[in-house]
């Protein structure tokens, strides 16, 4: 029953003094996603923990890349083609 689990969620974050306007139990879920994403946790072991048939589903709605990740991408991309000065390209050099 989603929305009694949902009313048990409210009402303990309101006890807890963390209760925000439109906080819904599922955020949870898309929490899990996202930290274990930008912790390093493969994608494929993220859907499997969460139960997705398929890997688009959690790479499109509880995946959030945050900028450090985009910017550890990148730099991982320079590397890669033989740029290993980063930090000039960053700073436009």
């Amino acid at each position: 029953e989603p929305d009694r689990l949902n009313k048990k969620f409210v009402r303990i974050c309101k006890r807890c003094g963390i209760y925000e306007k439109g906080m819904h139990f599922h955020q949870i879920r898309h929490t899990f996603g996202s930290v274990s994403a930008n912790s390093g946790i493969p994608i494929i072991l993220v859907k499997n923990a969460m139960g997705h048939n398929d890997i688009s589903t959690t790479s499109k709605y509880y995946i959030d890349v945050d900028q450090e990740a985009q910017k550890h991408a990148a730099q991982q991309y320079f590397q890669a083609i033989g740029l290993d000065k980063w930090q000039e390209v960053e700073n436009g050099r």
